[in-house]
């Protein structure tokens, strides 16, 4: 985030900050604000990395009713509250493509991050498994497998030597029924 925060520049940004966040460190979101001259930076206490903790909710709330306000304030002058619209040529379209090319970028960089924490888990696993049969055999790998039992994307079966399994992993219950739509996957994953 603090490589792209730059391209909100000229935007109203408010950080809302969980103070006990400890996927996204306090200080990144301090460096943040102070990267972005103009933003606003908001600290929520005991709500984590949690946006639906009910402090961090309100705070959410409140700051996004802020720049709505602040949207609704700056109308022209003979143009009604309710017939204020987003101009999509204008900032509004402006500040809704950038926050659309950072959230695909993080998507992305988020499933580079899957993939290279399942390979690396994956590497350890094939290592211990060619340990345990190296040094006990087959009986002693189907027992470290069933213990393993199933890590993360990787299927795992052990044959014997006529080709019978003696071992398949359980079914995954990984993120189980929460594919993304089609649309989205072919955004972020390039081909």
């Amino acid at each position: 985030m603090l490589r792209d925060v730059s391209l909100l520049r000229g935007f109203p940004v408010a950080f809302v900050h969980g103070r006990q966040d400890l996927v996204c460190r306090p200080e990144n979101a301090w460096r943040a604000s102070r990267t972005l001259s103009g933003s606003r930076l908001i600290w929520v206490d005991g709500a984590e990395h949690d946006p639906f903790h009910p402090a961090m909710a309100r705070a959410l709330t409140r700051a996004t009713d802020r720049y709505a306000r602040a949207a609704i304030s700056a109308r022209r002058p003979d143009e009604p509250a309710a017939q204020a619209q987003p101009d999509p040529g204008g900032a509004d379209g402006r500040l809704c493509r950038r926050l659309l090319v950072l959230e695909i970028d993080a998507a992305r960089r988020g499933v580079r991050e899957e993939i290279e924490a399942a390979n690396r888990v994956a590497t350890q696993v094939l290592q211990r498994v060619v340990w345990v049969y190296a040094r006990e055999g087959v009986p002693s790998l189907k027992a470290f497998l069933e213990r393993l039992g199933r890590v993360r994307a990787n299927e795992l079966t052990l044959l014997d030597e006529a080709g019978t399994v003696l071992y398949r992993s359980p079914p995954t219950e990984y993120k189980k029924g929460r594919d993304a739509p089609a649309w989205f996957a072919a955004l972020v994953v390039r081909r």
